[in-house]
Order: C-alpha cells, then sequence, then structure tokens
C-alpha cells in the first residue's frame, strides 16, 4: 500500500489503519509520500504507523552527488547525508525505505540529467515548478548519451545501497521528459514502433526530431542489477561498510556483507578517472559481477581465469590494466551496521600494490573471494 499526500491525514488515523491493515495481512508493505525532512518523517516510522517512506531525501542526496552542477557535493558530504537517514531510523525500517530516483512527481531521471544546474531540487516546491515543461529555461529534447551513461551509474548505486529500490515505469526503457504531466507519458514497448519526438510540451518543433524507443542496454541494466540483488543475500539485508569519502572528488566505495560474502561496490561519479587502494585480505580475490564504463584492477587482489567469464553476463564497459599508483588519504568510515571480523581488520594483510582505477562515469560490483 503506497498512501499519497499522507501528512494530510493525523497521526492517530494511520495508528488505526495500521493495526487494521497488518491484522488482515501482516505481511502488507505500508509505505507513505511524506516529502520532508528526515526529523519530520520520523513520527511516520516509530513502527506504529507505516514501515517505510519514499525516500525523497534518497533522491535528493544522489542528484546533488551523481549529476554535476553549482549544488554539487563530494564524496564527503554524499556520505554523511546517507548517514544521517541511514542512522536515523531502526534497521529493519533502513532496508525498506523506498529508495527511488524518480517518480510521477518528478521529472524523468535522464532529463533531470541533461537539466544539471538549472535549479535545486532539494527546494522541492520551487523545484516542482520549476521542472515543468511549460518553463522555457528547462531542456526538454532527447538527454545525451553521456547522460544514459549517468543514469546507468545512478542504477548501480540503487540497487546496492541498503533500502527498497523503486523504479517509476518507464525510467528503465529510458524515456525523458519534464515533471508532471511530461513524466506521465504512456509506456514505451519494445514490439511497437514510435514516431519521432518532434514538438516539446511548449508545442514548439524541436530542430532535431528524436527517435522514440526502448534503450534495450538500459532496460537489460535494470534487469541484470535486479537479478544481482536477488541473488545475493548481502545486497538484501547486510551490513555496510563506507571506505572512502574524499571531499574534493566523487569516487564512492562501500563494502555490504553478510555472514561470509562480502561485495565491493565502487562508483566513480566524476567526469575524470579516480583509483585507490583498498584494504583487503591477503588472500582476498575481487571477482568481478557488473559494471559500466570502466573499472580496472591491477596487483595480487585482481582475479583472473574464471573471473573475466564471471563478468561477460553482468559487464558493461571494459576491463584493461591500469597504472600501479595508489590514491593516499583514502578514508575509511563504518556506519551502522559495521562489518566486523576480517574486513574491519584487513588493513594489517593489505597488499598495497592493488590499486582499483574507476574511469569517468564508472562502476562496478565485486565479489571479495576467498583463495
Amino acid at each position: 500500500w503506497r498512501l499519497d499526500v499522507a501528512h494530510c491525514i493525523r497521526h492517530p488515523f494511520w495508528k488505526s489503519w495500521r493495526r487494521h491493515v497488518k491484522g488482515i495481512n501482516a505481511d502488507a508493505y505500508l509505505v507513505a509520500e511524506v516529502i520532508d525532512s528526515v526529523k519530520g518523517q520520523k513520527a511516520y516510522l516509530k513502527g506504529d504507523e507505516f514501515d517505510a517512506v519514499m525516500n525523497y531525501n534518497f533522491t535528493f542526496a544522489c542528484a546533488e552527488f551523481f549529476i554535476p552542477g553549482k549544488n554539487r557535493i563530494g564524496s564527503d558530504g554524499f556520505h554523511a547525508r546517507l548517514n544521517e537517514l541511514y542512522s536515523a531510523f531502526p534497521g529493519d525500517t533502513t532496508l525498506v525505505m523506498q529508495n527511488l530516483l524518480g517518480s510521477h512527481d518528478t521529472d524523468r531521471i535522464a532529463s533531470r540529467i541533461a537539466n544539471a544546474d538549472r535549479m535545486d531540487i532539494r527546494n522541492w516546491n520551487q523545484w516542482h515548478n520549476l521542472a515543468k515543461g511549460n518553463n522555457p529555461a528547462y531542456y526538454t529534447a532527447r538527454p545525451a548519451a553521456t547522460d544514459y551513461d549517468r543514469l546507468r551509474l545512478m542504477v548501480l548505486f540503487q540497487m546496492t545501497w541498503p533500502g527498497a529500490p523503486m523504479v517509476y515505469y518507464g525510467d528503465e526503457a529510458g524515456m525523458w521528459g519534464a515533471n508532471d504531466p511530461c513524466c506521465r507519458k504512456p509506456m514505451l514497448w519494445p514490439e511497437f514502433t514510435y514516431e519521432d519526438e518532434a514538438v516539446g510540451p511548449d508545442r514548439q518543433k524541436y530542430s532535431v526530431p528524436a527517435p522514440v524507443e526502448v534503450r534495450r542496454d538500459l532496460f537489460d541494466w535494470h534487469k541484470k542489477l535486479i537479478h544481482l540483488r536477488n541473488e545475493h543475500e548481502a545486497l538484501r539485508t547486510g551490513s555496510l561498510e563506507v571506505l572512502t569519502t574524499t571531499r574534493r572528488d566523487s569516487l564512492f566505495v562501500f563494502i555490504r556483507g553478510q555472514g561470509p560474502e562480502k561485495l565491493l561496490i565502487i562508483v566513480n561519479a566524476a567526469d575524470e578517472p579516480a583509483q585507490f587502494s583498498p584494504d583487503l585480505p591477503g588472500q582476498a580475490r575481487l571477482e568481478l559481477l557488473a559494471m559500466t564504463g570502466s573499472v580496472t584492477i591491477t596487483g595480487k587482489h585482481a582475479m583472473t581465469g574464471s573471473a573475466a567469464t564471471a563478468g561477460k553476463q553482468t559487464m558493461s564497459g571494459s576491463a584493461t590494466i591500469a597504472g600501479k599508483q595508489a590514491m593516499t588519504g583514502s578514508v575509511t568510515t563504518a556506519i551502522k551496521p559495521a562489518i566486523t571480523g576480517s574486513a574491519a581488520t584487513a588493513g594489517k594483510q593489505a597488499l598495497a600494490e592493488t590499486v582499483i582505477k574507476a574511469g569517468k562515469i564508472s562502476g562496478a560490483v565485486y565479489r571479495i573471494a576467498a583463495d
């Protein structure tokens, strides 16, 4: 159950409503549309009203980190915003928060990227109106290929960060458009052929009509990441450890763990390559599970042989030999629930010559495999 504008109804009603619904189906998922600060959302998430809210604060943080512009934040700012969300609620609530990148009340993600630096999405009321198609300053034509590269990276993060990812219909197909009503165009289906989009929402003709079609690469990327999430319990309920938070760059690295399984996730949202040297057990190997853009590994943690074929089912981009210069000054910060055991003490056995280099707008998921 998703309840629209839940803030318009008083709390006693929601408490009674929850008891009624859970009495019928204890597994019912109750999510509220409450676009507010973390403090303002807490009253709805005490365990006696809703299971989760539409996590627009996650949306805002992702826009500020992944999309270039004057409001862009570095890795440390991104970490701080995520940590606020992650630490504000009980663990069970955090794992079911509806992490969304777009919805029926936002512009399409690809168009938001194409309109970088035109407005501040965190200023919701102002942004909600400025992101409409009748605003001549809003770019409504088809986004560029690089905008979709950035969207792929955002989806990789969404599918690997704690929470319940929500995909708004058509985002997986690459649909574009401004806020309501443009974001509510009919769904695109691969079995149909569509006319080019030649006119904008302001009824002005585009200089070049844009082909309208399902972006199969983006659709398949969503499928692969959803499959990966379903296959690995660590991505659904696992612990979390953030490895890099450097203010000046856009490299963000973290580990999800569940029992003996550990997954390393790397995202570089910058328009230039970034690299770092991870602290990993000496006998560990990094097995590629999914990649967008270009991420490379050198050193003894790099897996050879079977790893090359392991990535073929879920990899997009290229894997090449990277340089050996390691990034210095990395900050390791654990946030609840922190990984314990070998991953926490791995620095004692780390191999300094292992370097992971992420190309611009690139990301990857690796399994930390024992020998």
